[in-house]
């Protein structure tokens, strides 16, 4: 849904396993695999295409991938006796290993949403985890949680992606909301957003 690499790439995995499941299916669906290779961009017709060879498996690549779930499980394991939610942000994971990629360490600290991730061989625990909430780490928690129950809102009330509705959200945190309204309201997709304060979290559509 969201602009950007990550989109690019997940449309060019789909679009390569769509293409080779059409050229592995057509001499068993020929009509289906041609219509699907077609819709694709693959070409004139899948019975011109040659027959999908195998890749070759990096098997480095597969071995840090089982050590990152390694480590991720790890990590929610220590979030989850620290009792704090995977929406809020923390500032650093230390681990006594991390593969040299860069692209699998952002996966970790994705993964286990911190700021930044670090290696220490010296450290006796596998991992690490400073649960430390500072000021920041704690508004960047409340907007994530907020952006959250908005969502929720969203579809209890039927609504689709193209929907722009109004809100009024009464709440002790009203403040809060005038702070970051119009964040907010890009990331919800909302045409307005207004809030007073209340005792309880009380959602209306404006």
């Amino acid at each position: 849904k969201t602009e950007g690499k990550d989109k690019e790439a997940a449309l060019a995995a789909l679009r390569y396993a769509l293409l080779t499941v059409a050229k592995v299916m057509a001499p068993v669906m020929p009509f289906f695999a041609d219509d699907l290779y077609r819709r694709m961009g693959g070409g004139e017709s899948v019975h011109l295409a040659d027959w999908p060879s195998a890749l070759q498996i990096d098997k480095v690549l597969l071995k840090d991938m089982a050590a990152v779930r390694t480590t991720a499980s790890k990590a929610l394991e220590a979030r989850e006796r620290a009792g704090i939610k995977i929406r809020q942000p923390l500032g650093r994971l230390t681990c006594k290993s991390l593969p040299a990629n860069e692209a699998l360490r952002d996966v970790i600290a994705d993964e286990i949403n911190v700021k930044e991730v670090a290696e220490d061989a010296n450290q006796h625990e596998d991992v690490v985890l400073d649960i430390e909430l500072t000021p920041e780490l704690k508004e960047e928690g409340m907007y994530r949680e907020l952006v959250r129950a908005i969502q929720s809102w969203r579809k209890e009330q039927s609504l689709s992606m193209a929907d722009r509705p109004g809100l009024l959200i009464i709440t002790p945190d009203a403040d809060f909301i005038r702070k970051h309204r119009e964040t907010l309201m890009d990331a919800t997709g909302l045409l307005s957003l207004e809030t007073k304060e209340g005792e309880e979290v009380i959602f209306e559509r404006l």
